[in-house]
């Protein structure tokens, strides 16, 4: 059988999704819509009309706006699953030589249909006739037969027969049931009425040329709506941001926060530890990741003082020091070899980073 082809020219996808937004923002305009303004009945008619307009077309810009932000996206999407149902289609092989049941002739493949389902896998249907009896067998293409509830009798549940005629473009079908009285007749006028879907067609095409240059975005048009909902979004999202901060006793905190460098840290902890006799306070090359990160070094001057005192002393004054600073001892701790005292700090640069550390301790 031939190749089928599902995937349609770009227009028509194009139109599909105009018209959608066409609609869309015709709907702003229909009666129903309407919502009185506060003391309208004390207002003018004609400004109550011009404001309730103003209203309707920011309305319809943000609706064309965020309709053109997924145009592309959205008009891709359907092409690719149109173009998935032809692949899947016309690569399904049939699955003949299928042999009729009741005369065992080889059958003609007549038909060919994609069953798609919603959220179902795709099918594809293969349709046999016997060139003998004229008998009918539906196989999908993996080889599984087609059952229909119609071929068993809903009273009696036994096998029903069918007999068609035709005439003109009317088919009558006469069912009968094989065990009891059941019976049943269907009409088929395969004339088809095309007015209907022809008045549609008609009507769509006019809303198209008639709206689509007032409510579908050009690509400027829809491009600069896109950089300016999106400044306006960073620029609120910025305001609470800032409003968190005045107000959040943590954000408060990481203000107050002395924001110190390496070489700044090392003299105020030299210093503080030399008139806790702990001398010779150095730093090794700091390590930088997300956070600076560096290892540090002191001597135990005082004999007196046991190990474990040595390193809680220690412990406790860094902290201090740093308290109201922008570092902090690891919490991996501090080793004492021989009086030679070793341990890593770490450096906070983001004010976020800050206050999460903040929040940790608080909490």
């Amino acid at each position: 059988m031939v190749n089928h082809f599902f995937v349609r020219e770009k227009g028509y996808y194009e139109d599909r999704y105009d018209l959608y937004t066409i609609q869309l923002c015709l709907q702003t305009l229909k009666p129903e819509t309407d919502v009185p303004l506060p003391n309208q009945h004390l207002m003018p008619t004609n400004t109550v009309a011009s404001i309730k307009g103003h209203f309707a077309e920011m309305i319809n810009y943000c609706k064309a706006g965020e309709r053109y932000r997924t145009r592309r996206e959205t008009i891709d999407k359907w092409i690719a699953e149109d173009q998935n149902k032809e692949d899947y289609f016309n690569k399904a092989l049939d699955p003949s030589p299928v042999l009729c049941a009741e005369c065992y002739k080889v059958m003609n493949l007549i038909d060919k249909e994609l069953v798609d389902f919603f959220e179902q896998p795709l099918r594809v249907l293969f349709l046999f006739e016997c060139p003998n009896c004229k008998a009918r067998k539906g196989l999908y293409e993996n080889g599984e037969e087609y059952e229909s509830d119609s071929k068993n009798c809903p009273k009696c549940k036994s096998k029903l027969t069918s007999n068609k005629t035709k005439k003109g473009t009317v088919i009558s079908i006469l069912t009968n049931c094989t065990k009891c009285d059941y019976k049943d007749s269907y009409e088929l006028d395969l004339k088809i009425d095309t007015s209907k879907y022809e008045k549609e067609e008609f009507n769509n095409k006019k809303l198209l040329e008639e709206y689509r240059e007032k409510y579908c975005l050009t690509s400027k048009a829809g491009e600069e709506y896109i950089i300016h909902t999106n400044r306006t979004k960073d620029y609120l999202n910025h305001r609470s941001e800032e409003q968190v901060k005045a107000t959040d006793p943590v954000w408060q905190k990481v203000k107050s926060i002395r924001k110190i460098s390496i070489l700044e840290v090392e003299s105020l902890l030299s210093k503080a530890l030399e008139r806790l006799k702990y001398i010779r306070f150095s730093l090794d090359k700091p390590e930088i990741d997300k956070f600076l990160t560096v290892k540090f070094s002191v001597q135990e001057s005082d004999s007196l003082r046991s190990e474990y005192d040595s390193i809680h002393k220690l412990q406790k004054a860094i902290k201090s020091v740093l308290e109201d600073t922008n570092w902090r001892l690891m919490s991996e701790g501090i080793t004492n070899r021989l009086g030679y005292l070793t341990g890593r700090l770490k450096g906070y640069e983001r004010e976020e980073d800050l206050h999460d550390l903040l929040k940790r301790v608080n909490s």
